[in-house]
């Protein structure tokens, strides 16, 4: 995966004023449902008629793959509409529940609807660990010599998440845990619905620090009101979480998606083609792209740009690979979560939660 450097992230913050109006927008849509779709060009035949619905917990730029994947034709080209949907933080329980078949959430997030019975199968890896910690500007909290000592002066904290029993759940409990370890007061962790109750909660110092993705308060940071504390793109940031492991992916339901074979092929394949075009193209003409959707098209295209500087680099090297070695290293992460599962039961092996299949058929898809 690539990494943000410390220096590269202090660069893209200088001059992100204008870029605040982005998630500032984006965040508002946190606590509501908002949908588009991604339909096949007039003209094209879909002769297999395939359709997927596909789900979000928190609309930002990070879903870039998603959005230049409908905006550029790619799902249409292999004859597939999307439906998105913006749950904020039920997006996990609508795809347990069947009533979404893919959402793009944390991947440690597929370990309670297996656990009840509801198997569930990763089909695209996007994300690596990028679970950082954000501060207000004005907290007394600063950042110590190394990312450990930042973490120590956290001590009794209290940290904000978005849901509860997921990924940054678990990695605001791995990092509790660590200053436990080390003589220090347990964080209070508290679960908050969408990425803008923790913007506001962190801003009106209700809470101390939220762990997340820096997307959850990417407009406080862009426009200087929050700063991150702990940059968890760092191998030394990472470390504090339990290393590199898959962060973010696409999953559903197995026996869902094995009744939509094609289908599921097909958006795995109009995802592979967004990540070549992503990486052929320059971060102006991808903010242009985003641009053309009507899920971003209020907001400028040099605002959406500032905003995928964060994100772009953060996807995985892989192409949406998920490999066994990736996910053996995300269950020795996990079960330092303190989840309600325990991750290394073999009902969450690699060959349960993964499924490839889609991945290799799509190869032929797109012919590579």
């Amino acid at each position: 995966m690539g990494l943000v450097s410390a220096s590269m992230r202090r660069n893209v913050l200088i001059g992100l004023a204008a870029g605040s109006a982005l998630l500032l927008a984006l965040t508002a849509c946190g606590g509501t449902s908002s949908s588009s779709s991604s339909s096949p060009s007039s003209g094209r035949s879909t002769p297999d008629n395939l359709s997927l619905s596909v789900g979000l917990a928190a609309l930002t730029t990070q879903s870039v793959e998603i959005y230049v994947a409908k905006t550029k034709g790619f799902f249409a080209k292999h004859g597939l509409t999307v439906s998105i949907t913006n749950y904020g933080a039920t997006a996990n329980t609508e795809v347990a529940a069947g009533r979404v078949d893919l959402v793009q959430s944390g991947c440690a997030n597929t370990l309670p609807p297996t656990a009840s019975g509801h198997q569930a199968s990763i089909v695209y890896w996007m994300v690596g660990n990028n679970t950082s910690v954000q501060v207000a500007t004005k907290s007394p909290l600063k950042a110590g010599a190394t990312p450990t000592d930042t973490l120590l002066s956290m001590s009794g904290k209290r940290v904000a998440v978005q849901g509860s029993g997921g990924s940054a759940t678990g990695a605001a409990n791995a990092m509790s845990n660590y200053i436990v370890a080390h003589g220090g007061k347990p964080l209070t962790v508290v679960g908050l619905p969408n990425a803008s109750a923790i913007s506001a909660q962190l801003l009106s110092g209700q809470i101390d620090a939220a762990v997340g993705a820096d997307a959850e308060v990417e407009a406080a940071l862009v426009d200087g009101r929050a700063r991150i504390l702990i940059d968890g793109r760092d191998p030394a940031g990472q470390a504090l979480t339990g290393g590199n492991y898959a962060g973010v992916c696409m999953w559903g339901i197995q026996s869902q998606l094995r009744g939509k074979p094609k289908a599921v092929a097909a958006f795995v394949a109009g995802m592979r083609d967004a990540y070549t075009y992503i990486a052929a193209n320059s971060v102006p003409t991808v903010a242009n792209d985003l641009h053309s959707d009507k899920d971003f098209g209020s907001l400028q295209p040099k605002a959406i740009a500032d905003s995928l500087q964060f994100d772009i680099p953060s996807l995985t090297s892989s192409a949406g690979f998920l490999s066994s070695d990736v996910w053996q290293a995300s269950i020795r992460a996990y079960s330092g979560f303190k989840l309600a599962q325990d991750p290394t039961d073999p009902k969450y092996a690699y060959q349960n939660m993964v499924d490839m299949s889609y991945w290799n058929a799509a190869t032929a898809l797109i012919g590579k």
